[in-house]
C-alpha cells in the first residue's frame, strides 16, 4: 500500500512538473514584451518584444516587432541565441537583416533590489525605403518581473513544438562570449548594414 502512494505520488510531482514547466518575465523599457524560458534548461522557447527606435522620421515607425514560438517559422528574424545569467531572464541576442531592415540588440539581465530584474545592452538599426536611409542606435535598459504562469494551452503548444525538449534557442557558454558582448553584437550590426550599403550601390 505504501508503495503504490510514493509511486502515485510521484506521478503527480511528474505530471505537475511537466504540466508547469514554463516561466513568463514581461519586460518594461526601450525593450517591452515577454518572453518564455524552460524553468528545467532556461532556454528561451517563446517570445513578444517590441523595440523602440529614438529620433527616426517617416515613413520609417519608431516600433519593431518580434514574436513567435522558437521552433516555428520565425518569420524575417535571422538569428536569436541566449546564454545563462544566474537565475531569471536569460539573457539573449538578436539580430534580423530583412530588405530595408536591419536590426541587432542585445539584452543582460542582472537582479534588482525589490526582487524583480533590470536589463541593458545595445541596439543598432538601418532603416531603408527606396533612396531614405536611416541609422539609429544606442543603449537598451528596463526592467523585468516574473509573470502570471504560463496557460495550460500555450505549455501545451509549447510542448507539441519541442520547448519541453530544450531545442528552441542555441546556447553559448558565457566562458565563450567575449566581453563586452555588446561590442560584439554592435560589430555583427555593422557588418550587416556594410553588405548593405555595397548592395544598394550595385
Amino acid at each position: 500500500m505504501i508503495k503504490k502512494l510514493l509511486v502515485l505520488a510521484a506521478g503527480v510531482v511528474f505530471s505537475l512538473h511537466a504540466h508547469a514547466g514554463y516561466v513568463q518575465y514581461y519586460l518594461g523599457g526601450r525593450l517591452t514584451g515577454y518572453l518564455i524560458q524552460n524553468d528545467a534548461t532556461n532556454r528561451i522557447v517563446g517570445y513578444s518584444f517590441l523595440l523602440f527606435i529614438p529620433n527616426v522620421n517617416p515613413p520609417f515607425g519608431q516600433n519593431i516587432g518580434y514574436g513567435g514560438v522558437v521552433g516555428t517559422s520565425p518569420g524575417g528574424l535571422v538569428s536569436i541565441s541566449t546564454y545563462f545569467p544566474d537565475g531569471g531572464p536569460t539573457n539573449f541576442t538578436l539580430f534580423e537583416d530583412t530588405p530595408g531592415l536591419v536590426v541587432s540588440l542585445d539584452a543582460n539581465f542582472a537582479s534588482a533590489e525589490n526582487g524583480d530584474y533590470t536589463y541593458a545592452g545595445n541596439f543598432s538599426a538601418l532603416l531603408t525605403s527606396g533612396s531614405l536611409v536611416q541609422e539609429s542606435s544606442g543603449a537598451l535598459s528596463g526592467t523585468a518581473r516574473l509573470g502570471d504562469p504560463v496557460p495550460s494551452f500555450m505549455v501545451d503548444f509549447l510542448d507539441q513544438h519541442g520547448g519541453a525538449n530544450g531545442l528552441p534557442v542555441p546556447y553559448i557558454n558565457p566562458a565563450e562570449v567575449p566581453e563586452p558582448a555588446s561590442l560584439g553584437l554592435v560589430g555583427l550590426g555593422a557588418l550587416g548594414i556594410a553588405a548593405l550599403r555595397r548592395r544598394q550601390k550595385v
